[in-house]
């Protein structure tokens, strides 16, 4: 990361129209996965864009997520909570794809609309944390390689800035998972 930070420093510039886009994989996007994830990121949203430099806060390719109330409260029983899950994630999936997961289109297939949703902005692949391609397989890879998708951070060619960048995110996919 650092020889290739550096690659970039020489070779160009950045500006505030540019963004560090990082993707985390080899985690289990499991749905319980993907629902507990979305709610510890929605949990965490304020304090990331709080980190954020202006320009990344209120910006089309990285709004903040969808209000949607994963709520675990008063959950009792292991099929209860396997229950919600499913609820949860379907809710999430609909909001992904206009659809809920059926035989056409689910964790096997590609979004309806391709990898990047038809260039469609009010869709949640906009958000600061695109699950997207933990929701659908966008390489039509076989096996199917899922990820994270942070969209927010602010371009850089600082190796430190990356790297924690980087250790924060993948924190937080390994916390959910």
């Amino acid at each position: 990361l650092q020889a290739i930070c550096n690659e970039l420093a020489s070779k160009g510039e950045v500006n505030s129209s540019c963004g560090i886009h990082l993707h985390v994989g080899s985690a289990d996007f499991n749905n319980t996965n993907v629902v507990l994830l979305y709610k510890l990121l929605k949990a965490v949203e304020e304090d990331v864009f709080n980190m954020l430099p202006k320009s990344r806060r209120n910006n089309e390719y990285c709004r903040k997520l969808p209000n949607l109330d994963f709520n675990f409260d008063e959950c009792t029983t292991i099929m209860d909570m396997k229950i919600r899950v499913d609820n949860y994630y379907t809710e999430l999936f609909t909001k992904a794809a206009n659809s809920p997961p059926n035989d056409k289109y689910n964790k096997m297939t590609n979004h309806p609309k391709g990898a990047k949703v038809g260039y469609d902005h009010s869709n949640i692949r906009y958000c600061w944390a695109n699950f997207i391609p933990a929701l659908f397989n966008t390489r039509n890879s076989t096996p199917p390689s899922y990820t994270i998708e942070f969209r927010c951070f602010n371009a850089s060619t600082n190796f430190t800035k990356i790297k924690n960048w980087t250790k924060i995110c993948m924190a937080l996919v390994n916390f959910a998972e």
